[in-house]
């Protein structure tokens, strides 16, 4: 299709290669996941954040595309890093639930609510959200899984507020 052509300009500008990512998401073009691979070691990292967008924004986790988006949760830049525990949330892999818990107890208090509303997303995750209000190291990172666990109705008020006394 004609994205294909804004990917085939070198030098790709930012800005044109963001809005044919952004474009690849709306459009659902999954059979373009390769692109999305390759920018995801663009050294803007407001690409690198727009391909994570679009990633969280499919039903699954593209093969070219897995060790990526688990590596892009320790970015250096936080809006990459939120981008990326949202993404990560797809991955089919065992090692989801140790990032996103890793991610709890992230610098940024953003990373760490994508961090929590991805463990919300899914079974095991909602079970690693009552352990990491329990028992994470990280006593903030303990507050946001309650807290989420409550916004999600994961939990009840008279729950939650027994493992906040707790912590």
């Amino acid at each position: 299709p004609g994205i294909e052509i804004l990917f085939s300009l070198e030098p790709a500008q930012p800005a044109m290669v963001k809005a044919a990512i952004g474009a690849i998401g709306r459009l659902d073009l999954s059979g373009l996941d390769s692109h999305l691979a390759h920018y995801l070691r663009h050294p803007d990292p407001e690409v690198r954040a727009a391909v994570l967008r679009t990633i969280a924004s499919q039903d699954e986790l593209a093969e070219s595309c897995h060790g990526l988006v688990l590596d892009a949760c320790d970015d250096p830049v936080e809006f990459v890093r939120i981008q990326a525990v949202r993404a990560v949330r797809l991955d089919p892999g065992s090692e989801r639930s140790q990032i996103l818990w890793k991610a709890m107890a992230d610098e940024s208090w953003w990373v760490r609510l994508a961090a929590c509303d991805s463990l919300a997303s899914y079974d095991e995750g909602a079970s690693m959200l009552r352990l990491a209000g329990d028992t994470h190291p990280d006593s903030f990172a303990r507050q946001i899984a309650i807290q989420t666990l409550l916004d999600r109705g994961l939990v009840g008020v008279s729950e939650a507020v027994e493992l906040r006394e707790a912590i």
